[in-house]
């Protein structure tokens, strides 16, 4: 029975994000499957840099390791996690959320059978993970409609990369202003001369490196040998299709509303289209930062996790109009999974998720004409609705955790196919 440490250095539950669920969901499959599994994370108490937060028990075993701010560090973090993680003796391990601290985590396991999952892009864009063309998000937000990714990448070009991000993420690099993610830039000294050898590093001495969409697998052509791409999965069981569906329909944008690149205000302008071509629909939103700058789209409030699959069966429509490369779109397969069709941007690891015509439709970054036709077309035509509603269930029973952590986590490990249930 193989025994697998993976380390995470943002894990919380219940989660706020695709990834821990992802990770969650891995462990308990592969614990399902005979491994032992245990998750470290760190647990860290300190205002709005907190991590390690289990309010709920999460479905994989977790190990907290107390640490205080001054030694979530380069010099001291790594050190930490490995004595933690080695005193359990693992023969695997599993480095997933670590960000920015990534390469020194890796180094820190040099001498062990260490994978890295890379779930969107960090060491790649230093500037939030997310492949901003230009500046602040505001400003890349209006002057990229197209959704136009930066061609470049820290590997290749670290120095330009390095100034983005100092530049874009601005006085959060301060202790006053520090969220986790900026503070995790300057704790693993992301800005530093030296990252860049880490970083190469890091790659080299991962036996596998694990990435969500082929977007992030070209950047990674020198280590292409060791490079999977692995998509994420979902709980079939508890998303399912609901009963009937409500008089009017929903046309639901789930997500948060105040990022502008998850693409709102083309949600926002394909309501407008639609109300005034005379459909009778009700749009919401499901972030409670929302601000109501439009008559015809309501909020929900943040959805805890658990009242997802009810949020998203009740969802005539599902839309995703995000406007960066998506790593790989959770939320749209957890809506097909209850049998709701998703017209979303060809972008990101969407553009593979989501089979055009098939459990509903994809259109051009930004084409809000192409998003307001789509979903025109899925509320007018029932039998079309119908067969996409059918087809997306179909999908994404593909992706149930049982079958994906079989199929690609099983053969990392030693552990018998055949043993899934």
């Amino acid at each position: 029975m193989p025994r697998i440490a993976i380390v995470d250095l943002s894990f919380h539950w219940p989660p706020t994000g695709g990834s821990w669920v992802d990770v969650a969901h891995v462990g308990r499959e592969l614990t399902a499957a005979g491994a032992d599994v245990r998750l470290f994370v760190p647990r860290l108490d300190t205002g709005g840099l907190k991590r390690g937060g289990l309010s709920e028990p999460p479905p994989v075993d977790v190990e907290q390791v107390p640490l205080s701010l001054g030694r979530f560090t380069l010099i001291h973090l790594p050190g930490i996690l490995r004595k933690r993680v080695l005193a359990w003796q693992p023969d695997y391990v599993l480095v997933t959320n670590t960000f920015a601290m990534a390469p020194w985590i890796v180094h820190a396991f040099r001498d062990q059978q260490v994978m890295l999952r890379v779930y969107g892009y960090e060491m790649l864009c230093p500037f939030y993970m997310s492949l901003w063309p230009h500046g602040k998000v505001a400003h890349w937000a209006s002057s990229n409609p197209s959704a136009e990714v930066c061609p470049r990448n820290f590997l290749a070009n670290p120095s330009h990369c390095t100034w983005c991000a100092i530049r874009g993420i601005g006085k959060e690099l301060l202790p006053r202003w520090m969220n986790p993610f900026s503070h995790e830039y300057v704790a693993s000294g992301g800005f530093l001369p030296v990252y860049r050898a880490a970083v190469r590093r890091a790659f080299d001495h991962a036996c596998r490196i694990l990435v969500s969409n082929d977007f992030t697998a070209r950047m990674l052509v020198p280590w292409a040998d060791k490079v999977s791409v692995v998509p994420g999965g979902v709980d079939t069981a508890r998303f399912q299709p609901p009963g009937a569906p409500s008089d009017t329909p929903v046309v639901l944008m789930p997500g948060r509303v105040e990022d502008p690149r998850k693409g709102y205000s083309v949600f926002r302008d394909m309501v407008h289209r639609l109300i005034s071509s005379g459909h009778d629909i009700r749009a919401l939103v499901t972030d409670p930062r929302y601000d109501g700058n439009s008559p015809h789209i309501a909020t929900l409030g943040w959805i805890p996790y658990a009242d997802m699959p009810r949020t998203l069966g009740s969802a005539r429509v599902v839309v995703v109009p995000t406007m960066w490369p998506e790593p790989f779109g959770l939320v749209a397969l957890e809506a097909m999974a209850c049998g709701v069709p998703v017209v979303a941007h060809r972008i990101g690891g969407l553009a593979r998720l989501v089979k055009d015509g098939v459990t509903g439709f994809l259109v051009e970054p930004g084409d809000v004409d192409g998003l307001a036709d789509r979903v025109g077309m899925l509320l007018n035509d029932p039998a079309m609705y119908a067969r996409c509603s059918r087809d997306a269930r179909e999908h994404a029973l593909a992706f149930s955790w049982e079958r994906t952590v079989a199929a690609h986590y099983h053969s990392l490990f030693g552990l018998d196919s055949g043993s899934s249930s």
